[in-house]
């Protein structure tokens, strides 16, 4: 009797996926097909998808389908709404800035936050962090736009008078470089912890290239001449804020180093200053006395006689303030418990809306630029001392809390040459007070 030959059909290629009958617990046919196809999760491992179908060639239809729902071979799970799926670069992104961001400025932290959910998880929420490309930041960094940011959720209370003030319609524009280079910074801080868990081999935010600069693009400080900053500070006379506009005109301070001031910080005697804080705003809560921008900030500012004068002035109307409030009440509240030099009339710290808002309307009485900040004070007092040069660069850069000449020569190119050669001018001959 002679042996049946059985004949092996030819083996399917790894990845094609399978078709077979469908068979119930005791292994006996339904009459029903499946069809299966084999995929890798964000973190490699195997998952496996199948679909019924009533036919072997209904199954062969199946997993065509299967195969154009999946065409890269990658499954990533369904997450709960504005989450994302393990082993992407949105939930490293949400895992870096939870847990690893490092000992940086809460105001920092929150700039770095922001770039995060506005730009960066939007465009890569769902890829996976091995199948991030150079060519994908590229391309990002190429095309990424402003976006309008969310109504602020904060409760605020009712203004005291209504102004009808005609909305303009949000246009999306091209970023500037340095906010392009900032993200970028963040998505490689990210893709660097990825490197020390051994998740990824190459950090392609490191590769990536910023483009070319359109000359529109590229900001110059804005600052005003003395004739305007004369202007400026005969419009301040008589706000509660003259004093902080005069330190930052004559000593460069950042508006939150303003802010954060403390009559502790001041050593009347040898006229020193010491900035020693920056008032920061962490996940929405202000902080009046937090951390400088960075180590290099911590600096000691000698002041004039003149500008200690005005400081002494402001003392002395700020404790008028103190005691009308208490005079409001037979046991007053605590005013000012962090004997901070700028308050509001209630004691409070000086909150950055606050700062911008009174900034704006002593600009506009002096008729000066609409395009000027509270931060045009501080670019006001370092551009005459690099146009007339007395001190070395690197003085004037320590005294405005710079690590070094980088920041100096980046900002305020435009000068021209004196910039490598620049030196210092004493304000207190420049601007009146």
């Amino acid at each position: 009797m002679g042996r049946a030959i059985k004949v092996r059909t030819a083996q399917r290629s790894k990845g094609q996926g399978s078709v077979f009958p469908r068979k119930d617990n005791d292994g006996n046919p339904t009459g029903k097909w499946l069809a299966q196809v084999t995929l890798k999760d964000p973190d490699g491992n195997k998952v496996f998808r199948t679909r019924t179908a009533d036919s072997e060639d209904g199954a062969v239809i199946a997993k065509a389908e299967l195969f154009a729902q999946y065409p890269d071979g990658l499954y990533v799970p369904p997450v709960a709404a504005g989450e994302s799926a393990p082993g992407t670069i949105g939930a490293l992104l949400d895992e870096w800035s939870a847990h690893y961001m490092g000992d940086v400025a809460g105001s920092t932290a929150d700039s770095y936050r922001s770039q995060i959910t506005v730009h960066l998880k939007p465009a890569f929420r769902d890829t996976p962090i091995a199948g991030l490309k150079v060519s994908d930041v590229n391309k990002f960094l190429r095309t990424v736009k402003s976006k309008k940011r969310p109504a602020s959720t904060r409760e605020r209370p009712a203004p005291k008078r209504v102004r009808n003030i005609a909305k303009r319609d949000f246009v999306a524009e091209d970023l500037s470089l340095s906010t392009k280079r900032l993200i970028r910074k963040v998505l490689a801080m990210a893709l660097d912890h990825a490197i020390s868990e051994d998740r990824l081999s190459e950090n392609v935010a490191r590769k990536a290239k910023l483009p070319k600069a359109n000359e529109d693009n590229t900001k110059i400080p804005i600052y005003f001449t003395t004739d305007e900053a004369k202007q400026f500070l005969v419009a301040a006379q008589g706000d509660r804020l003259y004093a902080a506009w005069v330190l930052q005109l004559h000593h460069g301070l950042r508006p939150g180093e303003t802010r954060a001031l403390s009559w502790s910080d001041i050593d009347m005697e040898n006229r020193i200053l010491h900035v020693l804080h920056g008032q920061q705003r962490v996940v929405g809560k202000l902080i009046p006395r937090g951390k400088t921008k960075n180590q290099w900030s911590v600096r000691d500012i000698p002041i004039s006689k003149a500008v200690l004068d005005i400081l002494k002035a402001h003392k002395a109307r700020q404790e008028a303030d103190r005691k009308a409030w208490a005079s409001l009440f037979d046991v007053a509240p605590v005013w000012n418990p962090d004997n901070l030099i700028f308050t509001s009339r209630e004691g409070a710290p000086v909150r950055p809306e606050t700062y911008l808002r009174s900034f704006n309307m002593t600009r506009d009485k002096a008729k000066l630029s609409k395009e000027a900040t509270p931060h045009t004070l501080r670019h006001t007092c370092t551009t005459p001392m690099v146009e007339r040069g007395q001190t070395p660069l690197l003085q004037i850069a320590k005294l405005h809390g710079h690590k070094d000449l980088s920041m100096l020569t980046k900002v305020y190119a435009h000068l021209g040459k004196d910039v490598v050669t620049g030196q210092e001018s004493v304000l207190s001959d420049l601007l009146p007070v």
